[in-house]
């Protein structure tokens, strides 16, 4: 079984393209840094490609209201990136209207998926040995 969250899921209940924008930019900001914050929905792939059989996932996604403890929080990582956000060419309004968004408990903020997958090992052939 592994877990990853996806921030490729994160936006709001409306579009929103200064959000988005920002949005976005995480996920560049996050490549540029070696990362790869969109690998959740691949986890079953990956399971699968390794060998596991009956390979399944779920992918748990939230809205909660602008305000809330996830919402403050991505709020608080825009803060954070600002000046990595301008290295992408992503204004700083932007920046600003993705955090009152954010904060606003008027607006539906989905937050990042987080993604579960599992599989089995392939049960082994009578003559195989373990190594044990």
């Amino acid at each position: 079984m592994v877990g990853e969250i996806d921030w490729g899921t994160v936006g709001l209940d409306r579009a929103d393209p200064a959000f988005k924008r920002a949005a976005e930019a995480y996920t560049l900001i996050a490549e540029k840094a070696g990362g790869y914050p969109g690998i959740g929905a691949e986890l079953p792939e990956m399971l699968a490609r390794h060998g596991l059989e009956q390979v399944q996932a779920e992918e748990f996604r939230t809205l909660e209201r602008g305000g809330s403890t996830v919402a403050t929080a991505l709020s608080l990582t825009f803060e954070r990136l600002r000046e990595r956000c301008r290295e992408v060419e992503v204004p700083e309004a932007d920046t600003d209207r993705a955090r009152a968004l954010a904060e606003d408990p008027a607006v539906g903020v989905y937050g990042p998926s987080t993604w579960t997958a599992w599989g089995r090992r392939p049960a082994l052939d009578p003559g195989q040995h373990t190594g044990h």
